[in-house]
């Protein structure tokens, strides 16, 4: 049981890291797209 929280816990901890990684580049993209069609 305490494995299975473990992973849970590393889990949990991954996807959070994943979801702020995800919407920064994605913030980061849709500037340089804006950049890029506004010049």
């Amino acid at each position: 049981m305490a494995a299975f929280l473990t992973n849970l816990f590393v889990f949990g901890i991954v996807a959070l890291a994943y979801n702020l990684v995800m919407a920064r580049v994605v913030r980061i993209y849709k500037v340089k797209r804006s950049q890029i069609t506004s010049t």
